[in-house]
């Protein structure tokens, strides 16, 4: 004798479909989102205006952190790529003299070269959490001087 009715074998049919169906248009959803997402992101990379800026906020997430390492990369990442220099990491980043030479090429004063290359040659930071954030204001300063001059 059978104890389950057909009501119930229609009722676990049902649910079987319907938990089917809500998992497959729930990946299709999810894909489609994933690829809008992944787009945005190559578009905002390619924008060097977004990559300076997420370069600026990485410094303040350093000097919050107080790890004078990542600080130094990402103010010379962010110098690199106000002068166009992009693809150039360490350890085949270009040298304080090459920086120089693309400063003079576009025609900065003597003043404003001395102290981008005085940021971008810092082998370490000072003790002082006061002195980071004069560091991370000259380089605010410097990158919006480095945007204005290439727009």
């Amino acid at each position: 004798m059978c104890f389950v009715s057909t009501s119930d074998y229609e009722k676990t049919i049902l649910w079987l479909v319907l938990s089917v169906s809500t998992a497959t248009v729930s990946y299709f959803i999810h894909r489609t989102v994933s690829k809008i997402r992944k787009t945005k992101a190559q578009r905002n990379f390619s924008n060097p205006r977004y990559v300076i800026g997420s370069a600026v906020v990485n410094m303040e997430r350093a000097i919050a952190y107080e790890d004078d390492t990542n600080f130094r990369f990402f103010a010379r990442y962010a110098i690199r790529t106000c002068l166009g220099m992009r693809k150039a990491y360490p350890p085949n980043e270009p040298s304080a003299s090459d920086i120089r030479e693309r400063l003079l090429k576009m025609r900065f004063e003597e003043s404003f070269i001395g102290k981008v290359l005085q940021i971008y040659s810092l082998e370490s930071l000072p003790e002082d959490l006061q002195e980071w954030k004069n560091i991370l204001t000259d380089t605010h300063k410097i990158v919006q001087v480095l945007l204005k001059q290439s727009a």
